[in-house]
């Protein structure tokens, strides 16, 4: 029998580790009348057990049943003895976490390590994945084109994975509220989240709360923010109030006027429609992508029209007669439209989650002055809105403040206190490698000490082929407190010292904590109980490469190709200034030729790493998951070398490549080989691949 620790993901928060184990085979099997009415809970009893469950398990699922200090839905107790197994837990959904952890017990066909836990998570909503290239909406990366089947059966095993790794959270789509994306999106969606819901997970669509912006292929999240013309935004006033883009004075007609009542029986009605139609687990709704306190109110609030001035009189931004009482009228508006919705089987203001953002979601760490205001103006929201149950106010990510309080756990008292019952809801921006690395692994969610208070987490990470990135996220909002069962940090006392850190690792892309990169570390033990141990390893060598420019292979294209818009790049010139944005600045013609041929080398190495992880996996989902994405890989590296190509005539440098049309007409055999079955042309990176060539072939 196995005598090394157990090393059960997310730890639990208290375990008595047993060393004797559980064998069923000696039990005889018999009816039980204890499980509960559940055919999830059910199916995971005869995944454990077979017939055996009768004979060795007590459960105790009833309201009460345990007293956990937060979360007690989600509560369990787990106690495994050479005699049997007991579980208690408040609610089927602790009771399937309870599960999970006990799967992670099986040592062998049968048999179970015998440990005593009792575990609880910090965080009621944990966000720990979103299969979206951009962001918390854009292009779905499920999308394969393989077809209406393949694509639900891959999003029910995105839930399943969500149910194991116990987070409860999935940014499902976005970014509005149309129902028909393509014929049957809606009853895809809505069979989705029954499915997503009956595990206890919630997948989240994401909107606008003032007019619907959207993208074509080329456009990306903050694009989509300005509301480019003919993207599909839908609702507009024709009088100036507010804007959403200091730079863009038209995006003051896009909806933002909150005193006009037909605009807003407009946009009840259409929310309305969207939640009846797809039944979501949570709604994340945008208003003007305005972070910064004084941005917000020169450009929200002193610009409204008159009709809000005399709504709501005061320039103060956090007054309730100013623009904390507009802001919770606005939020009241998918409060109304979840009312309105309750069937049989639904209830929208029960299992419909509103995660209401902006304006005025503040900047990383603000000021202690800043602060002080954003304090006032979110208390003022929470106290004027009318529907506060289910709600979720969004902030960034914040520290502590002077006198070393963590300023999350400080707010949601004060909202509270006030007699308020909506959550705080982090955004942490920084918690992915931005708007979209292709980082497969990031350490920034260690940082989630620090938002203890929270109600709903989001590390903006969980990308399509960041498995164990998910299960890290799940680790850290699983448990925010530091300490031996926890992966986070400890707080440290020199505020500016965890600031600085924190933008480093974000801004330099310097995303792997060396702790992580040891062989007997955290992330090597979750790759190999992801994957088993010999794929496992191979896995978590990949994790690790990164080029000398802070680079990642390209498994995904869309953000070094999309996002960074590489084609207008070469027409402009250098920018050699130091530091880096979203979108990279090219320091010179030579270097950036460097840059892509470096991704090309890294590239081939990973493609290398996961095919080898592929020849020691049996044929299931992980196996056809690491298929294509060396599939994407391959095609990844040919795309690179081709780049290289292009800077290097840039530069007026020797050729990269000796025949570049030949590998040209290669990357086209190799894109033509993956099914191009999309339902629409906004989902999928693979779908934008003939564009990119028809783009490198131009330039060519």
């Amino acid at each position: 029998m196995p005598s090394e620790t157990l090393f059960p993901i997310p730890r639990p928060k208290q375990m008595h580790q047993r060393p004797d184990a559980l064998n069923i085979s000696g039990f005889k099997a018999q009816s039980s009348a204890v499980i509960p009415e559940s055919a999830v809970v059910r199916t995971e009893l005869r995944r454990l057990f077979g017939n055996h469950q009768g004979a060795l398990l007590s459960l105790d699922c009833r309201a009460g049943a345990i007293i956990a200090p937060r979360v007690p839905e989600q509560a369990y107790r787990l106690t495994v003895t050479s005699d049997g197994i007991a579980i208690a837990a408040n609610t089927a959904i602790g009771l399937l976490y309870a599960l999970q952890t006990l799967r992670q017990l099986k040592i062998a066909p049968g048999v179970f390590r015998c440990a005593e836990i009792f575990d609880y998570p910090d965080v009621e909503l944990r966000i720990a994945a979103r299969p979206l290239l951009c962001g918390e909406s854009g292009r779905n990366a499920l999308e394969w084109g393989d077809g209406r089947s393949a694509r639900l059966a891959r999003w029910r095993r995105e839930i399943d994975f969500a149910l194991q790794c116990r987070y409860n959270g999935i940014f499902a789509h976005g970014f509005d509220w149309n129902t028909r994306v393509y014929p049957g999106f809606a009853r895809d969606m809505r069979q989705l989240n029954r499915y997503a819901r009956q595990r206890g997970v919630k997948l989240i669509f994401g909107g606008y709360g003032i007019g619907v912006g959207g993208w074509g292929g080329e456009a990306y999240l903050g694009e989509a923010h300005n509301f480019l013309k003919g993207a599909g935004h839908r609702y507009h006033q024709d009088y100036p109030c507010s804007q959403n883009n200091p730079a863009k004075p038209e995006t003051a007609y896009n909806g933002t006027c909150r005193s006009n009542p037909e605009l807003r029986q407009a946009k009840i009605a259409e929310i309305a429609a969207f939640i009846r139609a797809v039944e979501p687990g949570a709604l994340y709704l945008h208003h003007e992508d305005l972070s910064d306190w004084q941005e917000s109110l020169d450009n929200f609030w002193l610009k409204r029209c008159p009709a809000c001035r005399a709504k709501w009189p005061d320039d103060r931004m956090e007054s309730v007669t100013g623009g904390a009482g507009a802001i919770a009228d606005s939020y009241d508006v998918p409060g109304e439209a979840r009312a309105l919705v309750r069937k049989r089987d639904y209830d929208a203001a029960e299992d419909c989650t509103l995660l209401l953002t902006s304006p005025c979601y503040g900047q990383f760490d603000q000021d202690d002055a800043t602060w002080e205001k954003l304090q006032a103006l979110w208390i003022n929201v929470a106290k004027s809105m009318k529907f506060q149950r289910h709600v979720g106010l969004t902030l960034r990510e914040q520290l502590a403040d002077a006198d070393g309080r963590l300023r999350f756990a400080d707010l949601a008292e004060k909202i509270r206190a006030a007699g308020c019952h909506q959550k705080l809801f982090v955004f942490a921006v920084g918690g992915g490698a931005l708007y979209g690395d292709n980082a497969p692994f990031s350490s920034m969610p260690e940082f989630n000490s620090y938002f203890s208070g929270a109600g709903a987490l989001f590390n903006f990470s969980g990308v399509l082929f960041q498995r164990p990135q998910q299960l890290f996220n799940s680790e850290c909002c699983w448990n925010l407190e530091p300490g031996p069962h926890s992966e986070t940090l400890a707080i440290d006392p020199d505020r500016k010292a965890a600031a600085d850190r924190y933008t480093q690792m974000a801004g330099r892309r310097q995303l792997l904590e060396p702790r992580h990169a040891a062989a007997d570390g955290w992330l090597a033990q979750a790759c190999r109980r992801i994957y088993g141990n010999k794929a496992g390893d191979a896995i978590f060598r990949y994790q690790l490469l990164r080029t000398a420019h802070g680079d990642y292979p390209l498994s995904v294209l869309y953000m070094h190709l999309t996002m960074e818009k590489p084609w207008k790049k070469l027409t402009e010139s250098p920018d050699p200034r130091p530091g880096e944005t979203l979108r990279r600045r090219v320091k010179s013609f030579a270097d950036e030729c460097d840059r892509w041929r470096e991704l090309a080398a890294a590239t081939g190495e990973g493609k290398a790493l996961i095919d080898e992880a592929i020849r020691h996996l049996r044929a299931d989902w992980k196996r056809t998951e690491l298929i294509r994405q060396s599939r994407q890989l391959e095609i990844g590296q040919t795309v690179a070398m081709l780049m290289a190509e292009l800077w290097a005539r840039r530069a007026g440098t020797a050729p990269v490549l000796k025949a570049p049309r030949r590998q040209l007409a290669e990357l086209r055999r190799l894109i033509a080989t993956l099914p191009a079955d999309y339902p629409s042309l906004a989902d999928g990176d693979a779908a934008l691949y003939g564009m990119y060539c028809d783009k490198i072939t131009e330039l060519l």
